[in-house]
């Protein structure tokens, strides 16, 4: 029940950040004179579906950023028998299951991270520690630029999509009503 919230949480946070973004988007838009078409609101909405994919996993990784100190606390108890001895590959993929027995929404992350220098590192059981922390809150501030990086992206594709749909639509617009006053010119 307890992850069951946070994700309703994130869902519902992210849902609005996209909402916030894609006005943002139209109201971009409508200050270069867009003419408002089917397209314009067809690439908005497409660009909602994919900023609210994108902030409510932005969303998730801030919230469990927020776990990384209490993980840091969880291992530093854990390693505090074992300070005096010296440390295996074996015992940091031990102590990072435990991790993610205690913390299960620090699994994906600590799958990614590269512990090829942990145990040079680390001389004893709390700098392995904070070298494991350290690189957990690396691997997460890079997903979250990754997710900052995409929603600049999405917007920025989608704000050229509509100012070229809509530079389009307005010019074929204007020759079009353009021709249609000196048809009615000529009737006089």
């Amino acid at each position: 029940m307890f992850i069951i919230g946070h994700l309703v949480g994130c869902i519902f946070w992210g849902s609005l950040a996209a909402i916030s973004i894609t006005v943002g988007v139209w109201f971009l838009c409508r200050c270069f004179d867009c003419y408002p078409s089917l397209i314009m609101y067809g690439i908005l909405v497409a660009l909602f579906l994919l900023v609210s994919f994108q902030t409510t996993m932005l969303t998730g990784a801030l919230y469990v950023k927020g776990y990384v100190a209490d993980a840091e606390e969880y291992a530093s108890t854990l390693v505090m028998i074992d300070q005096e001895r010296s440390f295996s590959v074996s015992d940091v993929n031990h102590y990072c299951e435990l991790l993610c027995d205690r913390f299960p929404m620090l699994k994906p992350f600590l799958k990614n991270i590269d512990m090829s220098g942990a145990v040079d590192s680390a001389s004893s059981g709390y700098g392995l520690m904070s070298f494991l922390t350290e690189r957990l809150n690396t691997t997460i501030n890079n997903y979250i630029l990754r997710r900052i990086l995409w929603l600049v992206g999405f917007a920025f594709v989608a704000i050229l999509s509509i100012l070229y749909t809509s530079r389009n639509n307005t010019s074929s617009y204007s020759s079009a009503t353009y021709g249609n006053d000196r048809q009615v010119g000529l009737q006089f």
